[in-house]
């Protein structure tokens, strides 16, 4: 069904609107900003940190998704930036349905996957503590299943939320959601919003835990055990500040989704918000863990630096003791 005459005005009005064109060319370069800083913090520091293979290939997965997702929004934000220079006629400003069924899907999987992930980092936390004695020699497949698993609930999730869209509305953006689908998206932002609050409280619970053993058993344990308590603490401690950027941006970005649906033509204010803020989290949440995976590899080295001053003195020391004349022994009594 072609738009009528009607529509198009309204499009070229909204897509001419001083605020929108801001929005749209702030939502680009945002993008564009944001896939450099987390390209950057993967490779060059996610990469070479001292995480658990288990939680850094989660990690990995996590924010690769939020690149992705900056990624489509480059993509679909560069398309609306230029658009309307080569626009012919006002009907023009719509978008071709199959482009935009393309990357409307691509921009969904991209924006809820993430989200399901704070579900599969808490898990592999949870086994991180039970486990905490033999941290290091838990199986290193846990964390890319997990990865797996989630990527295929987020593909799973998209599906469901689109099952009966024919893609055939005439829409001016490619994050706006078609009506046949409103409802379902509607109902799963919602249950985001949940689950994200109730994830952020159970890894809060989880970093008072591990406070709770480390302070009740540390001078029992050996040291090879402390640092690997040690790790588990700044691996809590991290994911706990991603988290609560991920919940406040989620909470903010979603709200603001949902009240666009509610104030009808009256949008421009809530639209140009609901364009910037995820884009803008992607940019952040990239910085915040440059920054604090730095600020942690700073506090462990101090950290290690006291825990073996302390380690070798009284009864934890002269086990320790014990145990390093017992590996020497071991490895060099062996070959005589």
């Amino acid at each position: 069904m072609s738009p009528t005459n009607e529509s198009c005005e309204l499009a070229y009005d909204v897509v001419n609107h001083p605020a929108y064109r801001i929005a749209q060319v702030f939502t680009f370069l945002v993008s564009v900003c944001a896939m450099i800083v987390l390209l950057n913090f993967i490779s060059r520091k996610l990469f070479k940190s001292v995480f658990h293979a288990n939680l850094k290939s989660l990690l990995c997965t996590y924010f690769s998704m939020n690149f992705h997702f900056s990624l489509t929004m480059a993509i679909a934000f560069g398309y609306h930036t230029i658009q309307p220079f080569f626009a012919n006629s006002k009907c023009d400003l719509f978008i071709n349905h199959s482009l935009f069924k393309y990357i409307h899907l691509a921009f969904t999987f991209t924006l809820t996957t993430p989200m399901l992930f704070t579900i599969s980092i808490s898990i592999e936390r949870t086994i991180a503590i039970i486990k905490a004695h033999n941290y290091e020699k838990l199986p290193m497949f846990i964390g890319p299943l997990l990865a797996i698993l989630t990527i295929v609930s987020g593909m799973i999730v998209t599906f469901w939320a689109y099952q009966n869209e024919p893609f055939d509305e005439d829409l001016i953006n490619f994050i706006l959601i078609p009506s046949a689908s409103v409802n379902n998206v509607n109902h799963i932002f919602q249950y985001f919003i949940i689950l994200d609050v109730i994830t952020f409280i159970f890894n809060l619970i989880l970093l008072k835990i591990t406070r709770d053993l480390n302070k009740k058993e540390n001078r029992r344990r050996t040291l090879s055990v402390r640092f690997q308590m040690e790790q588990i603490m700044a691996s809590n401690k991290f994911t706990i500040y991603i988290f609560f950027v991920h919940l406040l941006f989620t909470v903010i970005y979603l709200s603001t989704v949902l009240s666009l649906w509610t104030i009808g033509k009256q949008y421009i204010f809530t639209t140009y918000t609901g364009y910037t803020t995820k884009p803008l989290f992607s940019l952040i949440i990239g910085l915040v863990a440059t920054a604090f995976l730095k600020t942690l590899k700073i506090k462990r080295k101090e950290s290690l630096r006291t825990t073996i001053r302390i380690a070798y003195s009284g009864k934890v020391g002269a086990m320790n003791h014990d145990n390093a004349i017992f590996e020497i022994w071991n490895t060099y009594g062996g070959h005589k």
